[in-house]
């Protein structure tokens, strides 16, 4: 399966969106807040979107961005939170365990 088609989901509910440009995820090491691309990026790591269909949303959203450099951005910002433990690369409820998990 091509890290494109994952569906990330993020594993923590304890998140806020502050004046609608920002979201802050509050976790045990503290607060991580995201904003622009990256609060998009989060809201829509819902488990029901995959990764390719979340840059093209961003690409619309933002004409002229470089392709490679936002594809390149949103994986980044995938494994920083994936690492931190507070989003699923891959998420399916009935697979979870067999999909590979790992961006």
């Amino acid at each position: 399966m091509e890290v494109l088609d994952y569906t990330p989901c993020r594993s923590v509910n304890a998140y806020k969106t502050v004046e609608n440009d920002r979201v802050v995820i509050i976790t045990f090491e503290g607060m991580i807040t995201l904003q622009g691309a990256g609060k998009e990026v989060w809201m829509h790591a819902n488990g029901k979107t995959r990764i390719r269909d979340i840059i093209r949303i961003l690409e619309e959203k933002n004409p002229g961005m470089n392709k490679d450099d936002c594809q390149n951005g949103v994986l980044k910002l995938l494994k920083q939170l994936q690492k931190k433990g507070i989003l699923i690369a891959n998420w399916d409820p009935l697979y979870k365990n067999e999909l590979p998990q790992e961006i």
